[in-house]
């Protein structure tokens, strides 16, 4: 996989990961329909866990005090998101990946940048 260094005004030049086939960055093509079709699916996913454990926010912020206290540390919703898309990570690189890995893979992705406002 290739990489480039990307200059940003005003900031530090940061790696940008080209993970198309071709020349262009994944980022500056039009998503496939089966792209588009996992991202529906995941916000799908998503609203149905919401259903069943309510909203995220508040879930994410009882898991970070349960695992802060068991840990000693000041934890937050947001650290939940990523340390949810970290387990699932690990898994994927010890074992076959399946579909569902990758949508929660994504799902977490999403609900930390949500959390970050970003």
């Amino acid at each position: 996989m290739a990489t480039k260094i990307v200059r940003r005004r005003g900031r530090k030049p940061s790696r940008q990961l080209n993970l198309s086939k071709g020349s262009q960055p994944l980022s500056e093509r039009q998503l496939t329909p089966s792209r588009s079709l996992r991202a529906k699916r995941v916000v799908k996913i998503l609203r149905e866990r919401g259903r069943q454990y309510g909203s995220v926010g508040p879930s994410f912020s009882g898991i970070a005090k349960i695992w802060g206290a068991y840990l000693d540390l000041d934890l937050s919703a947001s650290d939940v998101a990523m340390m949810m898309l970290l387990l699932k990570v690990s898994r994927a690189k010890r074992g076959k990946v399946s579909t569902d890995t990758v949508d929660d893979i994504i799902g977490y992705c999403m609900l930390y940048g949500e959390m970050k406002g970003v």
